[in-house]
């Protein structure tokens, strides 16, 4: 794949809260893409809200619940919550209660050493706008439940204001054993930035019922206004859930979103320099991200998105660059824990397009990065992957004592472009006088097997932080 560069800024509220923008170059295209009827695995349309109607107006209930067990044999009570009230509620309490067959109680606050008549259930998202859903969902692996029940106890009215996000290019994929993979694109419909607060999914059956839910983790932080010419009112989420033993193809997807004003401006450039699949089946996104800031020291988190030929998402997966960088410093990342991909025959051969942003939401700014030297390092290949091992040690050339050491190797083809990165840790041991060598490190990086070995070379870096 030829490079893609995307220029990511962050804003930052009262200097703490970070936003991302990046302008779209190449050929990955803006987040988003042309509405298409899926695949078979795939739900065609995510549904806004379950079909289920709640009877009436005017209280905090649950409106769809369900209990199954689950591939690993524990059993889980999942459901949706509606606020039929005319403000936004926070502080839900929802009571659960759960008797085997001889009407004993199989919930436990202690794994099952001390059992409760009810428990407490915190449901998926902590607020729910007026007229709006939350799910829930809850494991029980303390005995065999053969009846349940789920009710709101209280709620608290809440003075937030809340504002609708859309729910686009989302497709619904079945792993099998239980295993169901939801990815797709957040975007802001409102003419001001808004902050996620919180997301949420449910698989539903053919009748609007629930059958799992979970919170979703990997998701954009910050939208831009609608039609922002940089393509930044929509970003991706993704997330797995362990739901009932038997596909299900519609879905919901419940983001919590509010108004978030902007102050300061600080910038990173990401750039995609390669993809592969392993012969482990797995989906490799490498690249670059470089600092273009003035003073912050920081750790940026890069999300990258994987799409099918009909725009839709696939999957989602984020993780931190190496190392912590100063100002116009460039770090480095692999992304491959895609799990849908891993875990869904032949979806690696269906990734049409790859884009990547920087996810403030979970960036941190670093407080010192020193670089650090490296010995005795040694280098072995391995059909695994294929990937090379290195190991060796860390030379504590900084101007203070050092406990750790993170160290990376970046591996380039013959024309100086990255095409796969490592990293790994030092052994953590007392701390190290300068000038000392700290405790051995190794790590392994993946190649892509259309590369020969014999044509790549490699670099070692060392920082503590």
């Amino acid at each position: 794949m030829p490079k893609e560069e995307h220029t990511m800024s962050y804003l930052s509220k009262l200097s703490t809260a970070l936003f991302v923008i990046f302008l779209l170059t190449g050929c990955i295209q803006p987040f988003g893409g042309p509405s298409a009827t899926a695949t078979p695995t795939a739900s065609p349309t995510p549904e806004a809200t379950p079909t289920v109607t709640p009877e009436g107006w005017g209280s905090v209930s649950v409106v769809s619940s369900t209990l199954y067990e689950d591939s690993y044999g524990d059993y889980i009570v999942a459901g949706l919550i509606f606020n039929g009230t005319e403000q936004a509620v926070e502080r839900i309490k929802l009571t659960l209660r759960a008797a085997d067959s001889a009407g004993k109680s199989v919930l436990s606050k202690d794994f099952g050493t001390t059992f409760v008549d009810t428990l407490q259930v915190p449901p998926s998202l902590e607020q729910i706008p007026s007229g709006g859903y939350t799910p829930f969902e809850y494991t029980i692996n303390t005995g065999d439940p053969a009846t349940y029940s789920v009710e709101i106890s209280s709620s608290s009215p809440s003075t937030d204001e809340f504002f609708p996000v859309n729910v686009e290019n989302a497709q619904l994929l079945y792993g099998g054993d239980g295993d169901y993979y939801l990815a797709g694109e957040l975007v802001n419909p409102n003419p001001f930035m808004v902050k996620v607060e919180g997301l949420a999914g449910v698989i539903l059956d053919a009748e609007g019922e629930v059958k799992a839910a979970d919170e979703i983790f990997y998701h954009g932080a910050y939208l831009l206004p609608a039609g922002d010419p940089s393509g930044l009112d929509r970003l991706p989420f993704g997330t797995h859930i362990y739901g009932p033993l038997r596909s299900f193809s519609g879905f919901a997807v419940y983001p919590l979103a509010i108004q978030e004003e902007t102050e300061e401006e600080v910038a990173y450039t990401a750039t995609v320099t390669h993809t592969f699949v392993d012969n482990l089946g797995k989906y490799h996104v490498v690249g670059q991200v470089t600092s273009n800031t003035v003073e912050q020291l920081g750790m940026p988190k890069v999300m990258a998105a994987l799409y099918d030929a009909d725009g839709l998402a696939i999957a989602v997966y984020e993780q931190y660059s190496n190392p912590g960088l100063r100002p116009g410093e460039t770090g480095t990342f692999d992304l491959y824990s895609f799990q849908a991909v891993s875990n869904v025959d032949g979806l690696a051969g269906r990734v049409a397009d790859v884009r990547v942003a920087i996810n403030p939401g979970g960036s941190f700014d670093a407080f010192n990065v020193y670089t650090l030297d490296t010995t005795g390092v040694t280098r072995q290949y391995f059909d695994f992957g294929p990937s090379w091992y290195f190991t060796g040690y860390a030379v504590n050339t900084s101007d203070v004592p050092q406990g750790s050491a993170t160290v990376s190797v970046d591996v380039y083809d013959a024309d100086d472009r990255l095409v796969g990165t490592g990293f790994g840790y030092t052994r953590i041991g007392d701390e190290v006088p300068v000038g000392g060598t700290m405790g051995d490190w190794e790590l392994y990086v993946f190649l892509d097997p259309a590369l020969d070995p014999a044509t790549l070379r490699y670099e070692v870096i060392a920082w503590a932080e």
